[in-house]
Parts: C-alpha cells; sequence; structure tokens
C-alpha cells in the first residue's frame, strides 16, 4: 500500500518518539482498569488466596 493513496506523510523521529510514549501511558491506564475492573481477584492474588469465580 502506499502512503500517498490515503494523502497522508511518513512521521518525523521526533513525532514518533512522541507517540510511543503515549502508547506507554495507554498501556497502564489499560492495566489500571483491568485491575480496578476485577478488585476482587486481584486482591486475593496478592494475598495468595484462591481466585473468586462469578
Amino acid at each position: 500500500m502506499e502512503i500517498q493513496k490515503f494523502n497522508v506523510n511518513e512521521l518525523l523521529l521526533e513525532e514518533q518518539k512522541k507517540i510511543n510514549g503515549g502508547f506507554w501511558a495507554a498501556l497502564l491506564i489499560g492495566a489500571i482498569i483491568v485491575v480496578i475492573n476485577d478488585w476482587d481477584n486481584f486482591k486475593n492474588g496478592i494475598a495468595g488466596k484462591p481466585e473468586v469465580s462469578k
């Protein structure tokens, strides 16, 4: 696929670095959301207790 067909340009190295930083922030936020949504199993895992079935 040629990028000219979509009327876009390649990213500069500086732009790529900014985007990668955003990726790690999004990944961290996603991990926090997963832990919050399954808080009981997270607590049990830390305490070495069995998983809570839902």
